[in-house]
């Protein structure tokens, strides 16, 4: 699926709000260039590549092993694309917690728009802690300008 995601550190840190906030306890690799994603599923198909993975192994269930890495590879262009088998997604815990890969990657959109605000926001000019969730699910960033020193000489 292709994105419009194209900051790594803010794609990074919307993955793992994400991941917090949906309690799974995944790490995120990162890597460039892009590395090899695992697949216990179909050792026939073409490998897969990306530079920013959740293994395998961090998505297991109670009643199932996940069998393939979810990924998001930098293509040509400066987008990340995400590679995942929307099947094995739906199986494994992030499909458990969130759905299918449509909805997931709508909610790392969210939250790497609020990493993009953050990191292109001075905290030292504005105060960008509290994040509300909506009643329809929908995420708010509060954004309030701090009081401005002036310094007379």
């Amino acid at each position: 699926m292709q994105t419009q995601l194209v900051n790594p550190d803010a794609l990074l840190k919307g993955l793992q709000a994400l991941l917090t906030e949906h309690h799974i306890n995944a790490i995120v690799e990162v890597y460039n260039p892009a590395t090899l994603l695992e697949n216990a599923y179909d050792a026939s198909s073409p490998p897969q590549f990306a530079n920013l993975i959740i293994r395998r192994s961090h998505l297991n269930t109670s009643n199932r092993y996940s069998l393939l890495d979810v990924g998001f590879k930098q293509n040509q262009s400066g987008t990340f694309e995400l590679i995942a088998d929307d099947w094995d997604l739906r199986q494994n815990a992030i499909g458990q917690a969130i759905g299918n890969s449509t909805e997931f990657l709508r909610l790392v959109q969210v939250q790497y728009n609020i990493a993009i605000v953050q990191q292109t926001m001075s905290p030292h000019l504005w105060n960008h802690s509290q994040i509300q969730t909506l009643d329809d699910g929908t995420k708010r960033l509060v954004l309030t300008q701090r009081p401005i020193e002036v310094i007379t000489l």
